[in-house]
């Protein structure tokens, strides 16, 4: 791809700093005194900075609202899995359970409900 052009800031700070360097180097230029000029300069580059400060805090939101995101997905994903092996150990339990529920034998002394009834109708209960 093509070289993407420079950026330029349009606003007012960046203008007014170019100013002030057009107002800096004419007085360096006549040989004056420079120092009230250089100290309006600071006050513009901490502008500056405080502008480029809130257009990088501004930038980074939307990336942290993703990252945050992102993290809730992955937190929903893994307790997804952990749910799903839990339902496949119980789904894998009640299947064993009933398997072995053909092979058990009542303790000594218990019936059935079946035997129960039948007991009941044979004595006329």
């Amino acid at each position: 791809p093509p070289p993407r052009p420079p950026r330029t800031m349009a606003s007012p700070a960046v203008d007014a700093f170019r100013t002030h360097l057009t107002q800096l180097m004419a007085a360096k230029e006549a040989g004056g005194d420079t120092s009230g000029v250089a100290s309006r300069g600071a006050a513009l580059l901490l502008a500056l900075r405080a502008a480029q400060t809130e257009a990088l805090l501004a930038a980074a939101q939307p990336a942290a609202g993703a990252a945050a995101a992102k993290r809730r997905v992955e937190a929903t994903e893994e307790e997804m899995l952990g749910l799903q092996y839990q339902r496949s150990r119980a789904a894998h339990g009640i299947a064993e359970a009933r398997r072995a529920a053909g092979t058990l034998r009542l303790p000594e002394g218990l019936v059935t409900a079946e035997e129960a009834a039948a007991a009941a109708a044979a004595t006329g209960a």
